[in-house]
């Protein structure tokens, strides 16, 4: 390949497409960066432009934004996905499941918030498991601080709502 921002996008694209749970830039731009392939402004470029395709899809939460790939992109990466080489395919693989539990606990706890019309905030807090909600709370508070400071502690106290939400149901 000729192109050093087509194998860029397309190594975004294999990335996205081996994992099970959705990257933050901060993944995908490690790699790219720290190895040398691209520099941060092209990579940001080259995510950009992904989202703007419809190749990627890019999720906001108030503290936190998610990169997924999309059937379109999954299309087009079957169709190149033999421009990457296979020594920096079995890199990228590999990088990733070194960064395994990184990327579990980035994504097995989500919180977010938003407001809600009349006033007040809407607070959802979810627990994941190989990329499946499996236990999912919605509270609603009337100041955004509030709302910021549950979504702060969610990560900290999911395990313990969770456990208690379980044993006081069954």
């Amino acid at each position: 390949m000729q192109n050093p921002i087509a194998l860029h996008k397309l190594m975004i694209l294999y990335m996205l497409k081996n994992v099970r749970s959705p990257l933050n830039a901060g993944i995908l731009s490690d790699y790219l960066v720290a190895n040398g392939y691209t520099n941060y402004f092209k990579f940001q470029s080259a995510l950009g432009d992904l989202v703007e395709s419809g190749m990627v899809d890019k999720k906001q939460t108030y503290n936190s934004v998610f990169y997924t790939i999309t059937e379109e992109g999954a299309n087009a990466l079957s169709l190149f996905v033999g421009d990457i080489s296979q020594s920096i395919q079995k890199e990228m693989r590999d990088y990733l499941q070194e960064k395994q539990v990184e990327i579990k606990d980035r994504f097995s706890y989500f919180s977010d918030y938003s407001g809600v019309p009349g006033g007040g905030y809407k607070v959802t807090c979810k627990l994941f498991e190989e990329n499946r909600s499996i236990f999912e709370v919605n509270l609603f508070v009337t100041t955004e601080e509030d709302a910021r400071q549950m979504c702060d502690h969610w990560k900290e106290k999911s395990d313990e709502i969770f456990a208690y939400a379980f044993k006081e149901l069954s």
